[in-house]
C-alpha cells in the first residue's frame, strides 16, 4: 500500500492545518512520531476510502475479497458491525453500491481508529528498508514548498536548518543498520571518533531540500560520509545476513 502509492508520485496531504502543523514539526526537527508515520495512516485512510467509494461494484459482487480487513478490526479490537454482502436465493449477491458507500461513510471513524492502531506495525516494517525510505525522502523533497515552512526554520539558501541527531535515533539508526556503514559495511561500533553526528547521514541530503525525520537517515562510516557530502542522494544498500 504504501510502496505503491510512492510508486504513484503521491505525497503527503498537507491540506489540513492540523497535518500541515504536524508535518513542518516533524520535518524540521527529530521527532519519534515521523513524517512516514503520518503518511501511512492517510495512506491507510485513502485507500479503503477508493476501495469502498470507486471500486463499489468488485465489493458488491465479492470479486474482492473483505476476510482479511474484518479480521485486522477484530485482531486490534476496534468494534465494528463489518460490512455483510446480502444474497438472493440463488446465492448472487443484491447488495448495491450505494448500500456499501453509505456503510463506508458510517464508519469511517472506525477506519481512523484502526489506522492508529496498525501504522505502528507498518512502520516497524519499513523503517528497516532504506531503499523505501530513499523513495520516500525523494518524495518529502519534491513537495518541499507544500510545507510553507517559517523563515525561522530554513538556512540562507532556503533549506531546513541542520539540526543534532539526537542520542535516540542514533541508538535506533545503529542498530537498524547493525553498527555498521550503509554502504562499504565498515563495522563503525568500535571506531574512535569525536564527531559522531557526522557519521549519521541524511539520505537525501538539506542541500537537497532533504528533512530532519528519523526516516531520512542512516549509518555511514567518515570515509563514506566525505565522498557523499551534499552533492547527492545515494542509500546504502547493504543489509546484514539472517542466516551466516
Amino acid at each position: 500500500m504504501v510502496e505503491g502509492a510512492l510508486d504513484f508520485g503521491v505525497s503527503l496531504d498537507l491540506t489540513t492545518k492540523k497535518d500541515l502543523v504536524f508535518a513542518k514539526q516533524r520535518a524540521s526537527s527529530y521527532n519519534q512520531e515521523t513524517l512516514l508515520h503520518l503518511f501511512i495512516k492517510q495512506e491507510f485512510i485513502s485507500h479503503y476510502y477508493h476501495f469502498f467509494n470507486r471500486m463499489t461494484e468488485s465489493v458488491c459482487n465479492e470479486v474482492i475479497k473483505l476476510e482479511f480487513l474484518e479480521e485486522q478490526f477484530n485482531y486490534y479490537d476496534v468494534a465494528i458491525d463489518f460490512l455483510k454482502i446480502k444474497h438472493d436465493e440463488d446465492n448472487n449477491p443484491i447488495s448495491t453500491n450505494s448500500q456499501i458507500i453509505k456503510w463506508y461513510n458510517r464508519n469511517k471513524n472506525k477506519f481512523i481508529i484502526l489506522s492508529e492502531k496498525i501504522y505502528n506495525e507498518i512502520f516497524f516494517i519499513i523503517f528497516s528498508n532504506r531503499k523505501l525510505l530513499h523513495k520516500f525522502n525523494e518524495n518529502i523533497a519534491s513537495s518541499f514548498d507544500n510545507f510553507n515552512f517559517d523563515k525561522s526554520q530554513l538556512s540562507i539558501k532556503g533549506t531546513l536548518k541542520r539540526k543534532n541527531v539526537p542520542v535516540w535515533l542514533q541508538r535506533a539508526v545503529f542498530h537498524r543498520d547493525k553498527g555498521r556503514c550503509s554502504f562499504c559495511w565498515k563495522d563503525v561500533g568500535d571506531l574512535v571518533n569525536l564527531d559522531t553526528r557526522k557519521n549519521f547521514d541524511h539520505i537525501i541530503p538539506l542541500d537537497l531540500f532533504g528533512v530532519n525525520d528519523p526516516t531520512n537517515i542512516q549509518l555511514v562510516c567518515k570515509e563514506c560520509n566525505l565522498k557523499k557530502l551534499n552533492r547527492n542522494t545515494d542509500v546504502g544498500t547493504k543489509y546484514q545476513e539472517w542466516f551466516l
